[in-house]
């Protein structure tokens, strides 16, 4: 049997999925982040497939989203603002779990999407000691991405307004230390599996995948793996859902 349970991690909502039966065992753990707008509990079923893999799911609720929702809801120009307090907050989700001992041999992972996603490889340039990591429909561009949504369906659907000059200056800035594509090598041969649908409109896809094509081949990246789909659009098939808990169930061995 699954559970699933909710509480408070100091300040961050969480919901945390595991095996019933392993529950107070060391297990690995793999946190997931949801994207835009979206919330937790809209990321169970990655927690469910994670946890039937033997492996302890984290789903936090990233800054004004789900239950830290403020009433005049959340614009477009707050984005890089989540993002980079799900970065601070990692390392307290973390350490409560290292407090509890219920980490084993310290296999951390984490996973996302769409933002969720660009957050798993925005965390990858911070914190060595993640030791696997999924990013489905993410950006490793920051600076990139930020100047892409300028014209895109995101200056129409969510207020994104073109910053000035000096303002473009300090946040690209800011974003380059946070950039997998500016400094590719600190993957360091951890295990990487990405995901995209060639018909994403809202994070793209041939960002993400000249991201792959520099990195293909180089020593750092000889763990990393591009798994693509059509006509899904910025939504994950369940069939990605399931390669996702395979890959960390096989990277942490605990596939029977």
């Amino acid at each position: 049997m699954i559970e699933v349970k909710e509480f408070l991690i100091g300040p961050i909502p969480v919901v945390e999925v595991v095996d019933t039966k392993l529950k107070e065992q060391a297990l690995p753990l793999v946190l997931f982040y949801h994207g835009w707008t979206n919330s937790k509990d809209e990321s169970v079923a990655y927690g469910v497939e994670l946890a039937k893999k033997g492996i302890r799911a984290v789903l936090p609720d990233a800054v004004l989203h789900g239950q830290r929702k403020r009433e005049q809801g959340t614009l477009g120009q707050e984005f890089w603002q989540v993002v980079g307090q799900n970065i601070m907050e990692f390392p307290t989700i973390i350490s409560y779990y290292q407090e509890k001992n219920l980490i084993l041999d310290q296999k951390i992972g984490v996973s996302g999407l769409s933002m969720g996603g660009i957050t798993t490889y925005a965390l990858l340039t911070q914190f060595d000691w993640i030791k696997a990591a999924c990013s489905l429909m993410g950006n490793p561009d920051p600076v990139g991405f930020s100047k892409w949504t300028l014209d895109s369906p995101w200056s129409a659907g969510l207020s994104v307004e073109e910053p000035s000059d000096s303002e473009a200056t300090e946040l690209f800035t800011q974003l380059s230390q946070i950039s997998l594509r500016e400094r590719p090598e600190l993957i360091n041969q951890r295990p990487l599996l990405l995901w995209h649908d060639t018909d994403d409109i809202w994070v793209p896809y041939d960002q993400n995948f000249a991201f792959y094509q520099d990195i293909k081949g180089k020593e750092f990246a000889k763990k990393v793996e591009w798994v693509e789909t059509s006509g899904y659009g910025h939504k994950v098939p369940f069939t990605i859902t399931q390669a996702l808990a395979e890959f960390f169930a096989r990277e942490f061995d605990t596939l029977k």
